[in-house]
Order: structure tokens, then sequence, then C-alpha cells
């Protein structure tokens, strides 16, 4: 359904299974052209920028975690501010939750 689904969708792919999927790299490089014309011809806006395949380098996979409608990019990863509030409340206070009492 790509961008024009009418809820919250959230597709996973477990990374063994693209282990599997790019052990032959001319069947991936194949299969990934055929996903990405449907794409193209479904979709009104192009691909988006951050959509990349399992294994560059260049690959950072939390971007593809937060792609937006507009094809814009956001510039950090953001589950480092959750990591550094968590160990800055392990820090002040001894624990990672507030006390109850």
């Amino acid at each position: 359904m790509s961008r024009h689904f009418p809820y919250f969708m959230l597709a996973i792919t477990p990374r063994s299974v693209l282990v599997e999927f790019h052990s032959s790299h001319d069947y991936a490089a194949k299969i990934k052209s055929n996903i990405r014309k449907r794409l193209a011809d479904y979709d009104t806006i192009r691909i988006h920028p951050d959509l990349n395949s399992y294994g560059n380098e260049d690959n950072f996979e939390w971007k593809q975690y937060f792609l937006h409608d507009d094809n814009s990019a956001i510039s950090n990863c953001p589950f480092h501010k959750t990591i550094k509030q968590i160990d800055e409340n392990i820090n002040n206070k001894g624990h990672l939750y507030k006390s109850q009492n």
C-alpha cells in the first residue's frame, strides 16, 4: 500500500530474512529493482532518499524507521536522545525510574 495506507503501518523485516535475501547479490538487485519500479509507478513522489540496502556501509537503518511523506530527512538518530536521557536518569538518581514514594 506504500504511503497511501489510511492507517499507521509498520513493516518489519527480520535481519535473518535480509541476510538470506542478500546472499545472492544478483537476485537481490533484481528484486529490489522490481520493487522500486512498482513503488515509482504507484507513488506520486519519488522513492525516499534514505531507503538503502542492507549491508551497505552508508546504510543507517535508523533513518529508514522515520521516513517522512515529503521525503525530508532527520539529521540525528532520535534514539540517541532517549539513550542520553536514560543515562542521565541513572547517573543522577542511581536508577532508571523515579521513585513512586
